[in-house]
C-alpha cells in the first residue's frame, strides 16, 4: 500500500515542506531584521553618543547590514515567491557582514583574540538559523563558510594553529546538528503526510472511531470473515434525475447520502462504495463486532426515518420526495484492498453474500416495501424487532426460494428494580411473572419487549444511559420502578398484582400517545401528557383498573402503603389517585 501512494504522499510532503519554508522565511527576516536594527542602534549609542572607538569603527557596516535586512523582510513579506532569498541571506549577507565588522573592529579592539572568537558564535548561530530553512545544502554552505571566515579572523588576530582546529570542530558539529535536525524534519514531515493520507482515505470508508483504531493497527489486509451486508437504491431515479437539471441532481444525491452515511457510521458500518444513486455498506468487518446482524436492520429502519427527514425538507421547498428500496443479508465475505496495487485499490467486501444482499434490495420493488432482511440475518439479529414474512422468491443465480422478512421497530418494556441485595432477585422475577400475565388484559402492549435490569437505585438506571436515550422519538420506551417496598416489605399479593396493573394502564395509555413514558413507584413522572393534569393521568389509571376487577387490590396497597410514607407525601398521594373508599365505591357501581 505504501507503495501506490508514494507519488501523492512525494507531492503532500513537498507542498507541506514549501508551506513550511515560507513561514519560517518571514520569521527568519523579521528576526534578522529586529536584531540588526537594536545592534545598530547600540553602535549608534556607544560609539556616536560615547565615544567608543571600537562601536564607531564598524557603524556604518552595520548602516547597511539594517537596510540590507529590511529589504530582504521586506521581500519575504510582499513577496512570498521570493522567500528563499531569506535563506540564501544567511550565506550571502548575514556571514559575510559579520565578517566585514568583526574584522573591522579588530583594527581598534584591545584584544582582537576575544572579537575573533566572537565571530564563532555568531557563525554557530548562522548555521542553526539555516536549518529553519529545512534546506540541508544551506546549512552545510553557511557553516563552511563560517569556518573558512573564522580561519581567516582568527589568522588576523593571531590566534594559535590549536585555537583555529577547535573552531573547525564547532563549526563541523554545528553543521552536522543542523543537517540532523532538517532531516529529522523531513522524515516527521513524510510521516505525518502519510499518515493523514491513510486517515483521510479510511474516513471515506469507516465512522472517524474505527478509522483511528484501523491507523493504529497498521495496514488493513485481505481477511475472510462474517458480515451483514446492505444495499440501498433510490426508485426511479433515472426517471426523476431526466426532470432536473444536473446541479440539482448533484445536490439531491448529497443531501440524501450524507443522512444515509452518517447513520451507517453511526450503527458501526463501514461505507463501502457510492452506486451511482445507490450504496454498499457492510457491518462486523473489518473490525469484529458480535451484534452486526442486529446493527445492520437498526440501520436500515433509522435509514428509512431520515429519509422521511430528507423529504420532508423537499416538500417544504416544492421539490419531488424520494423512495428507496433496502436489502439486508448475512453471510461469509472477503474484506480487503482489491483492484490494482500499482493504480488503484479500493477496500471492499466481496463474495456469495454480497450479491445476495443486492438480489434481496432488487426484490423490495417487486414486493412494494422499502426494507427487506434475509432470513439468516432475521435470525441472528434476534426478536428485537417485529417481523412479518415476504413471500419467497426466487433470485437469479439461487435454485431455492429466497425467505425474507419485513422488520419492523418494537418498543420496549423495561423493568428495572432499586434491589438493595442481590438476594432479592426472586422478587424482580416474581414481579415480571404478574407483569407477563398482565399484559393479556392489555392488547396495545402486544409485542413489547420485557428487558429485567436490576439496579441498586433508580439514579444508577438514569446514569447508565446518555440523554438522548430518553429523548429518542424514534420508538417507545417504557420503564418501571419496582421499589423496595414491594420486596422487603411486601404488600398483600392482590395488592402488589393490582399495582402492577395500575402502572401497565399507564404504559398502554402511553402507547396510544407515540411518546416515551417513564413511570415509577415512588416517584413523580418524568414524562406526563400535556393535555392531561397528573391527578387526571393517575386516576385514569385507576378506573383501568377497576374494570380488571383489581380494585379490592388497589385500595389495599393504598392502605398499606399510607401509614409508610410521611404525612405529606400520604396527603399528596390521596390528591393524586382514587382513595381506597372511592375505589371501592366505584367497583361496587361497576
Amino acid at each position: 500500500m505504501l507503495a501506490t501512494m508514494h507519488d501523492s504522499t512525494s507531492g503532500m510532503v513537498h507542498r507541506a515542506m514549501d508551506r513550511e519554508c515560507r513561514r519560517n522565511a518571514k520569521r527568519l527576516s523579521t528576526i534578522r531584521l529586529i536584531c540588526v536594527s537594536a545592534v545598530l542602534a547600540v553602535a549608534a549609542w556607544l560609539g556616536l553618543g560615547r565615544g567608543v572607538s571600537n562601536w564607531l569603527a564598524p557603524l556604518p557596516l552595520f548602516a547597511v547590514y539594517a537596510g540590507a535586512s529590511a529589504g530582504l523582510a521586506l521581500a519575504a513579506w510582499r513577496r512570498p515567491a521570493l522567500y528563499r532569498l531569506a535563506g540564501l541571506g544567511l550565506l550571502l549577507l548575514d556571514v559575510p557582514m559579520a565578517y566585514w565588522i568583526q574584522s573591522s573592529s579588530m583594527a581598534v579592539s584591545e584584544a582582537p583574540a576575544g572579537t575573533a572568537c566572537f565571530a564563532l558564535g555568531l557563525f554557530c548561530l548562522f548555521t542553526l538559523l539555516a536549518a529553519l530553512t529545512l534546506d540541508r545544502r544551506l546549512a552545510v554552505g553557511v557553516a563552511l563558510a563560517g569556518a573558512v571566515l573564522e580561519i581567516a579572523l582568527l589568522r588576523q588576530a593571531g590566534v594559535p594553529g590549536g585555537a583555529q582546529i577547535a573552531a573547525l570542530v564547532v563549526l563541523g558539529g554545528a553543521g552536522t546538528a543542523a543537517w540532523h535536525l532538517v532531516s529529522r524534519v523531513r522524515v516527521l514531515v513524510a510521516a505525518v503526510s502519510h499518515e493523514g493520507m491513510k486517515l483521510e482515505r479510511l474516513s471515506r470508508h469507516f465512522s472517524s472511531a474505527v478509522a483511528e483504531k484501523l491507523l493504529s493497527g497498521g495496514e488493513e489486509t485481505a481477511k475472510a470473515c462474517e458480515a451483514t451486508i446492505l444495499f440501498s437504491d433510490i426508485r426511479d431515479f433515472t426517471a426523476l434525475s431526466e426532470k432536473l437539471a444536473p446541479e440539482k441532481v448533484v445536490s439531491m444525491l448529497n443531501e440524501y447520502h450524507e443522512r444515509m452515511v452518517e447513520t451507517i457510521f453511526k450503527h458501526n458500518g463501514t461505507l463501502d462504495k457510492f452506486i451511482g444513486d445507490g450504496l454498499m455498506a457492510y457491518f462486523g468487518a473489518p473490525l469484529a463486532d458480535a451484534r452486526h446482524p442486529f446493527n445492520a436492520v437498526a440501520c436500515a429502519l433509522e435509514m428509512v426515518q431520515e429519509l422521511a427527514a430528507v423529504n420532508e425538507a423537499r416538500s417544504g421547498r416544492g421539490e419531488p420526495v424520494l423512495r428507496i428500496g433496502i436489502g439486508v443479508h448475512t453471510g461469509p465475505v472477503v474484506v480487503g484492498n482489491i483492484g490494482s496495487p500499482t493504480r488503484r485499490l479500493e477496500f471492499t467486501a466481496i463474495g456469495d453474500a454480497v450479491n445476495l444482499a443486492s438480489r434481496i434490495e432488487g426484490l423490495t420493488k417487486q414486493h412494494g416495501v422499502v426494507t427487506l432482511i434475509s432470513k439468516t440475518t432475521r435470525d441472528l439479529a434476534g426478536d428485537e424487532f417485529g417481523w412479518t414474512e415476504a413471500e419467497p422468491v426466487i433470485v437469479k443465480g439461487k435454485s431455492e426460494p429466497v425467505r425474507t422478512f419485513i422488520p419492523r421497530v418494537l418498543p420496549a418494556l423495561l423493568l428495572f428494580a432499586a434491589l438493595g441485595a442481590s438476594a432479592e432477585t426472586s422478587c424482580l422475577s416474581r414481579v415480571a411473572a404478574q407483569i407477563s400475565a398482565l399484559r393479556s388484559s392489555f392488547p396495545r402492549l402486544d409485542g413489547l419487549n420485557l428487558v429485567l435490569e436490576p439496579f441498586e437505585s433508580g439514579e444508577d438506571f438514569f446514569q447508565a444511559r446518555p440523554r438522548s436515550f430518553w429523548r429518542d422519538p424514534r420508538d417507545r420506551v417504557y420503564a418501571v420502578r419496582v421499589n423496595t417496598k414491594l420486596c422487603g416489605d411486601p404488600p398483600p399479593p392482590e395488592a402488589e398484582k393490582a399495582i402492577l396493573a395500575h402502572e401497565l394502564a399507564h404504559i398502554d395509555a402511553f402507547s396510544t400517545m407515540g411518546r416515551r413514558g417513564l413511570l415509577g413507584l415512588g416517584w413523580r413522572y418524568a414524562v406526563a401528557p400535556a393535555s392531561k393534569r397528573i391527578s387526571d393521568f393517575e386516576k385514569d389509571a385507576d378506573r383501568a383498573v377497576i374494570k380488571l376487577g383489581f380494585a379490592e387490590g388497589l385500595a389495599r396497597y393504598r392502605e398499606w402503603l399510607y401509614p409508610r410514607v410521611s404525612v405529606k407525601t400520604a396527603a399528596r398521594k390521596k390528591l393524586l389517585y382514587l382513595t381506597p373508599d372511592e375505589l371501592r365505591r366505584a367497583a361496587a357501581v361497576k
